[in-house]
């Protein structure tokens, strides 16, 4: 290889067509968007043909070999990824672009996969010099879907009609790194997570969510399973928004959450990963998460800012199956989980960063839920997991001074305490409180049943 790198693009890329890989090499670290002509985008795209894609016959585990002819299409694959960014900016670029890419779409797709599943990448910190990370090619890859869908809506539709497209996006959202955790590029300026706004729009597509949520289920048994966990993963991460980087703003971490909160709400209008996510406790993950970041972000950030007024309670109520289907038994599980995950604790935060306005919206939001809480706190799931002592006395001095808010918590509280003596009381005597509203058949809130007859979770 040469010491000095050379700039004739037109030159490197006649010798790159020829099969120099140094070409090719010095190729990539000489573009740059403006440079961009549409002979790249043809070269790039003839190369990266499903015809060329090697066929490969690897045991688990086992690590792709070096091999030319793969390291060629990664770096061409960067070219199409430089060719993105030029296409905002030059119109003709893009017709041309379009012209020649959407025949390929299905092409593409397939070869993401390839280079996402043996982690090959051009390293963005050194162009042309493939790099063999899972996370770098992770990243560099959803980045490049995430482009290819923004760019133009006639890419869009095509990938919406592409079953590779589907199976493409369906393995970059459950891939996880060595240490369990989803390729989330949270940090990235424009979108936060490149992949999840590729997902949420594909979502927010009636054809794109049928499709989609096909795919999820016609799998094997343990894929719905899988794509549950890597969303509740991605869920998890909440918490640690806010750590991360220090060059992550409150409301591009909020930015993030209202993202998934809404990939969350499209996934349980369908009753199969409804109830898959009612099971793994989706609402407690994301009330526990959502506590915990907000609890971080009151000490980075500080109390003084709108957001506390207007974002805290919307997201974890959003989520709630109270408000959607009344009639659903599950939302007394789906109650029991928002408080096993403190959402008290948010609560009284909340109000008591906007008890001063008794019209705002935090206040009667607040009021509500507290009301709908007291309601249930018959229930051991509720009572018994509600944590009084672990709220600061200061902020219940302080909400108590609104008068709504103060009625509402007194019943909430009173309501909780007398759920637990009750409980207590029927426990003593070896009666258990029916928990599961699955199985309660009595219209008032509760039924007794002696403890030698079966129990359901």
């Amino acid at each position: 290889m040469t010491s000095t790198w050379r700039t004739d693009i037109p030159v490197l890329l006649a010798e790159a067509e020829s099969g120099s890989l140094d070409s090719l090499t010095e190729l990539c670290h000489a573009l740059e968007p403006d440079k961009m002509t549409i002979d790249l985008v043809r070269a790039a795209l003839k190369y990266l043909r499903i015809d060329r894609m090697p066929k490969l016959s690897l045991k688990p585990g086992e690590v792709l070999p070096k091999n030319r002819e793969i390291q060629q299409a990664v770096q061409f694959c960067y070219v199409l990824y430089v060719a993105t960014f030029e296409c905002y900016e030059n119109p003709s670029l893009l017709e041309a672009t379009v012209e020649e890419a959407l025949p390929l779409i299905d092409d593409l797709c397939m070869w993401i996969k390839f280079f996402t599943t043996h982690k090959l990448a051009v390293y963005m910190g050194q162009p042309g010099v493939v790099a063999r990370q899972h996370e770098i090619a992770f990243r560099a890859h959803n980045h490049l879907l995430f482009q290819l869908v923004e760019l133009d809506p006639r890419f869009f539709h095509v990938f919406l009609d592409s079953n590779a497209y589907m199976d493409l996006l369906l393995h970059l959202w459950t891939a996880m790194d060595d240490e369990g955790k989803p390729y989330m590029g949270i940090t990235h300026s424009r979108s936060t997570c490149p992949l999840l706004i590729v997902l949420l729009e594909t979502l927010n597509d009636d054809n794109g969510k049928t499709i989609l949520f096909d795919s999820i289920l016609t799998r094997q048994d343990d894929f719905t399973t899988r794509f549950i966990t890597a969303t509740l993963s991605r869920v998890h991460r909440v918490a640690f928004i806010a750590n991360d980087d220090k060059n992550i703003t409150l409301e591009k971490a909020m930015q993030y959450i209202s993202n998934l909160v809404e990939v969350l709400k499209l996934l349980l209008t369908n009753n199969t990963l409804r109830y898959q996510l009612v099971r793994s406790s989706y609402l407690r993950a994301f009330t526990s998460a959502f506590n915990q970041f907000f609890l971080k972000a009151w000490a980075k950030f500080g109390l003084v800012h709108k957001i506390w007024h207007e974002d805290i309670l919307k997201p974890i109520i959003s989520l709630s199956l109270f408000f959607d289907d009344n009639e659903d038994p599950r939302v007394i599980k789906n109650l029991g989980d928002m408080v096993d995950g403190g959402f008290p604790t948010v609560l009284v935060y909340a109000l008591a960063n906007a008890c001063q306005d008794d019209k705002s919206d935090t206040v009667d939001m607040g009021v509500t839920m507290l009301d709908i809480l007291a309601c249930h706190a018959i229930y051991p799931t509720i009572s018994t997991r509600v944590s009084l002592e672990s709220i600061p006395k200061t902020l219940i001095n302080k909400i108590s001074t609104n008068s709504r808010i103060r009625d509402a918590w007194t019943a909430f509280e009173e309501n909780v305490k007398d759920g637990v003596t009750s409980y207590t009381r029927f426990k003593s005597s070896g009666i258990t409180l029916c928990d599961n509203p699955l199985v309660c058949a009595l219209p008032s809130h509760f039924q007794a049943h002696s403890n030698d007859r079966p129990q359901t979770d």
